[in-house]
């Protein structure tokens, strides 16, 4: 039985199998079909009895553009702060009510040493210029908190990458530190055009142009950030607004999730449609650290998987045309 947060986070550290995973998502199901209104006016629409779940692959997934138009909150739970997406103008944004950070705290920081060991290893850079004005990004609390976690001085936020940025990096790198850029991706073109031709350390793209420019593909934007900043292989975070668990990844493309976030595959022309056991489609995701919103998300991602992780292919076209429009109409 799920009680509390201390005792789930016990469990989620004890996971080791994926069977063990999914065991423990259809209790969080049971619980959050139970208790988040939005979830159970879905399963409602879909005539899903949430008793009549017995098996993991029988959980419906809620499609990521309900939390455009909905909370996504346990009864009887407040909001310890509101995450909220970026958008272009005029476009309508996300909102993931989190009713205890300490769910994102701690799985920001597991996942985070599982990928790349002990966070005091590393000096961070980030480079989020259209971030920085949006206290409710996720990504810039996540970049915050892994700040905290270190007092040797080095690294920090910046607006526009430069020389005093490089050079910092020189001195963290001489002082043992390995220096980890995080960059925005329009932000990390714009700087690699006119970098210094060596940057000491890893450098970790987020995704997104912004509207600055023309979405590049995965393989030509590291291959350009490769060949202008000296570095060999470019990390990448997979992450988003609805979600508060991440999986990295460190080469070739291929995400690492940790234990408790599980992904499928669905038909990419039906948000609906269960999950089937193929290996690509559309992406669901099983955040198990979603416990007092859903844990399960349709999201308009196309991807495959590949050994222990998954690849991102891309977007859907008009994917949130059928998971929208059910809720609206309840």
């Amino acid at each position: 039985m799920i009680k509390d947060t201390p005792a789930f986070l016990n469990r989620l550290s004890g996971l080791t199998h994926r069977s063990d995973a999914e065991a423990l998502a259809l209790e969080v199901f049971q619980f959050q079909a139970d208790s988040v209104p939005v979830y159970s006016e879905y399963l409602r629409h879909l005539s899903v009895h949430a008793d009549q779940i017995t098996a993991f692959d029988q959980i419906p997934f809620l499609p990521i553009e309900v939390f455009k138009h909905h909370e996504v909150l346990a009864s009887n739970c407040s909001p310890e702060i509101a995450f909220r997406s970026s958008g272009t103008t005029g476009q309508q944004t996300s909102t993931h009510s989190v009713a205890d950070l300490e769910l994102y705290r701690w799985s920001a920081l597991r996942t985070f040493e599982l990928q790349y060991g002990s966070i005091q290893k590393y000096a961070f850079f980030f480079l989020l210029p259209s971030y920085l004005e949006r206290p409710d990004s996720s990504l810039i609390w996540m970049a915050q908190l892994f700040l905290e976690q270190q007092s040797h001085g080095f690294g920090g936020f910046f607006l526009k990458a430069g020389n005093d940025l490089h050079e910092e990096a020189q001195k963290a790198r001489k002082k043992g530190l390995i220096p980890m850029l995080w960059g925005v991706t329009f932000a990390l073109v714009e700087w690699a055009r006119t970098a210094p031709p060596s940057w000491p350390g890893v450098v970790l793209e987020t995704g997104g142009m912004k509207g600055r420019g023309p979405e590049w593909i995965r393989p030509q934007l590291h291959s350009f950030l490769c060949e202008k900043l000296g570095v060999s292989t470019i990390h990448s975070e997979y992450g988003m607004t609805e979600m508060l668990s991440q999986a990295y990844s460190a080469s070739d493309g291929i995400f690492v999730p940790p234990p408790w976030l599980l992904v499928r595959f669905r038909d990419p022309l039906d948000p609906l449609a269960g999950c089937s056991h193929s290996h690509s489609g559309a992406i669901n995701l099983v955040d198990l650290t979603n416990l007092y919103s859903c844990s399960f998300l349709a999201t308009g991602d196309l991807g495959k998987a590949s050994g222990a992780g998954f690849e991102v292919l891309g977007r859907l076209d008009h994917h949130d045309a059928r998971g929208c429009n059910l809720m609206l109409a309840g």
